[in-house]
């Protein structure tokens, strides 16, 4: 931040497991995801994923993930909820960008993000 201040849009909600002792994605890196049903999964050939609701414009992932992209990965670890993405994201080491693997339109992509 270097002394700047900054302002964040925060949306407080009853939080389950793992996600309460770590704040969800939502609040912490400004993006909604959701599971993908198991007929979705059948459809893009995949056995696990979250697929992106929406990205807020201040988030680290604006501009790099859109709008119904399904993440598989990160950091090689499979993703399979919010919470997976979550604690994937707080373990991840802060000096290098996370590694994301994802479908976007049905094709497979790799992005690296930067998380400051």
């Amino acid at each position: 931040r270097d002394g700047e201040e900054k302002s964040f849009e925060v949306t407080l909600s009853e939080l389950e497991g793992a996600m309460a002792a770590g704040g969800s994605v939502r609040s912490t890196y400004g993006l909604s995801v959701a599971p993908l049903e198991k007929t979705d999964r059948g459809s893009l050939g995949v056995r696990y994923g979250v697929s992106v609701e929406s990205v807020a414009p201040d988030s680290p992932f604006a501009g790099a993930l859109e709008t119904g992209d399904v993440i598989l990965e990160v950091n090689r670890q499979p993703i399979r909820s919010e919470s997976d993405l979550a604690a994937t994201l707080e373990a991840a080491p802060e000096s290098r960008p996370v590694a994301i693997r994802l479908l976007r339109r049905g094709q497979p992509l790799f992005l690296a993000v930067e998380l400051d």
